[in-house]
């Protein structure tokens, strides 16, 4: 026999092996499976049965075998089956290098996904380290450099965006304690790299955007005085409503109205709220009289 006929017997042979219930399913494989895959009628995988594998086997005979011969294929399975009148071919030794051969390739291409998936963790886990263990992985041969590059790349884009994030997160907290020194925190910073001038100028304008936004968020309305009120009422220009006049005079009210707005650039809103239903509780005892 040629080579061709060889990988021929090959190729036969190698569907045999890719299902593992003939005793029990024989007449299934060859007069239902094996028909409607040559047809091109692909049936769904089952348990007992896998139908990808034979697809692909099926697929790369027909570049070898004519239109009759791949019709007679399951027939041709059939003879090569223990007991087969050809049987016998399976044994030839180019066959058994070719499956050798292939058991060979699917050593490595387990190996080299374990390998990947190693790197994957360390990735994961401390990127810095990855170079060291993949150099010292006894398995390294497996993956090119341009598939070891490939493979970090998105890793290596995902940490620095992390490591940037805490950077921008570490000079917050910094323009909140201490604006001033900011500059010469981020001129120390092992990550100073990943910001850019523009980026860190960008930073500091959107602090002091949001903080002098806070600060106008805790400035409250000056509550609204009447006689019969126990709760302050919101008020949209730190004014007290005319009705107040009976209580108090005009300049009384003006006196107010600044002591309210002094406590509320000072102190927390909770606390200036707290202190006025005192205030208001006391009027609604007598207390002004």
């Amino acid at each position: 026999m040629d080579d061709v006929d060889i990988y021929k017997i090959y190729l036969l042979d190698k569907i045999i092996r890719s299902q593992t219930s003939w005793s029990k399913f024989k007449t299934y494989y060859l007069s239902d499976i094996l028909p409607r895959i040559v047809k091109g009628d692909i049936p769904q995988n089952k348990l007992w049965v896998d139908v990808s594998a034979l697809e692909v086997i099926v697929s790369e005979l027909r570049s070898r075998l004519t239109t009759s011969e791949m019709y007679q294929l399951p027939k041709m399975v059939e003879q090569l089956l223990p007991g087969g009148s050809q049987s016998y071919l399976r044994s030839h030794p180019k066959v058994l290098e070719l499956i050798k051969q292939e058991e060979a390739l699917l050593l490595r291409a387990t190996k080299k996904e374990a390998l990947i998936e190693r790197m994957k963790s360390i990735m994961i886990s401390n990127i810095s380290t990855v170079d060291e263990c993949f150099r010292n992985d006894a398995d390294n041969e497996l993956l090119s450099d341009i598939e070891y590059e490939q493979l970090k790349t998105p890793f290596l884009i995902e940490n620095q965006r992390k490591l940037k994030q805490e950077l921008i997160e570490r000079l917050k907290s910094v323009l909140c304690s201490d604006y001033l020194a900011a500059d010469d925190c981020l001129k120390n910073d092992p990550d100073r790299g990943l910001l850019s001038d523009d980026e860190y100028q960008q930073l500091k304008v959107s602090f002091i955007k949001e903080q002098e936004r806070l600060k106008k968020e805790k400035q409250p309305n000056i509550a609204c005085l009447t006689t019969n009120a126990t709760e302050p009422q919101e008020l949209s220009d730190f004014g007290v409503k005319k009705d107040i006049h009976s209580i108090f005079s005009e300049a009384e009210n003006k006196i107010l109205q600044t002591m309210m707005e002094v406590l509320t650039r000072n102190f927390e809103k909770s606390a200036v709220d707290s202190l006025y239903r005192e205030f208001l509780e006391e009027l609604a005892l007598g207390g002004k009289k």
